[in-house]
């Protein structure tokens, strides 16, 4: 699984209510690995809140061969991982964020994110999702798009200094 920001949007100026619009692309590599990637981010896996209150819409935008097909998961799982920014350990929904709802089709999850940091302070959001892909004429599988720690993804820090191994 690869998962990475395609294009990043500048730290918008403090407001009362910030939109923030972040589509999640699936798509199959080269490769026909399954990739996930990401428009409408601050940073790699996270978005910089520094309004009062923010309204996010994560919308899943296939583009796969016909018969294959990609949304959002659903439950156990659910469709979205909390991460502590910068160390990317997951952690349970932060008491900041309300109102979490996914469509129907769970191809659209909305939720609301309150600053609760005092200004000049801002609030960083950081998430991984989780993308129920089934191929054409295959099994269904579920997909993240990056969840650090994970049993199955080792945490890996990006300084080559450090020496790589799951954090105690």
């Amino acid at each position: 699984m690869i998962a990475e920001a395609k294009s990043s949007n500048p730290r918008t100026a403090a407001a009362d209510v910030q939109p923030v619009d972040i589509t999640v692309n699936v798509a199959l590599s080269s490769t026909g690995v399954p990739v996930i990637t990401f428009d409408g981010l601050t940073y790699r896996n996270n978005v910089q809140v520094d309004a009062s209150q923010a309204d996010f819409t994560f919308t899943v935008v296939p583009d796969l061969p016909p018969g294959a097909s990609a949304k959002f998961a659903g439950d156990p799982i659910g469709p979205i991982n909390w991460m502590t920014p910068g160390s990317g350990q997951p952690i349970p929904q932060p008491g900041y964020i309300t109102d979490l709802a996914l469509s129907d089709d769970r191809m659209v999850l909305t939720f609301t994110d309150w600053n609760t940091a005092t200004a000049p302070l801002y609030v960083l959001v950081s998430f991984s999702v989780n993308i129920d892909y089934t191929p054409a004429g295959g099994e269904g599988t579920v997909l993240s798009s990056h969840l650090p720690g994970a049993a199955d993804d080792p945490y890996t820090s990006h300084d080559p200094t450090i020496i790589n191994v799951d954090p105690t």
